[in-house]
């Protein structure tokens, strides 16, 4: 077994606490700092039937793109990853949208989730 010596040792210290503290935020969980509406639209799913003021309430607001179809009814499309884009070097961004299609009456009749 090699033993550093003591001026060595004193050396290294900073080098060692640097690299403990840049490994630190690596080691944290998902508990805490994010939006708690942010992580229930992440993990929900519309259900058949539901209005559009149930869709506004779940999501928090209005969709980010409206289209309305030719046979009546909207095509809505909620972006649901718009904080990934800003992270940087996250050369594997992709928008991904939830698109919840409404018939004539204002009721969900069709959803897909993109990931």
């Amino acid at each position: 077994m090699r033993t550093i010596a003591p001026t060595r040792r004193s050396a290294l210290l900073p080098f060692v606490a640097c690299l403990a503290v840049a490994a630190l935020p690596a080691c944290q969980t998902g508990g805490g700092g994010g939006d708690a509406a942010e992580e229930v639209v992440e993990d929900y799913a519309p259900r058949m039937g539901m209005t559009q003021e149930e869709i506004k309430a779940e999501y928090g607001g209005e969709p980010d793109i409206v289209t309305d179809r030719a046979a009546g009814g909207a095509v809505w499309k909620y972006h649901t990853n718009m904080g990934e884009r800003f992270i940087p070097f996250n050369f594997g961004y992709r928008d991904r949208y939830d698109t919840i299609t409404f018939d004539a009456s204002g009721v969900v009749v069709d959803f897909t989730k993109e990931r």
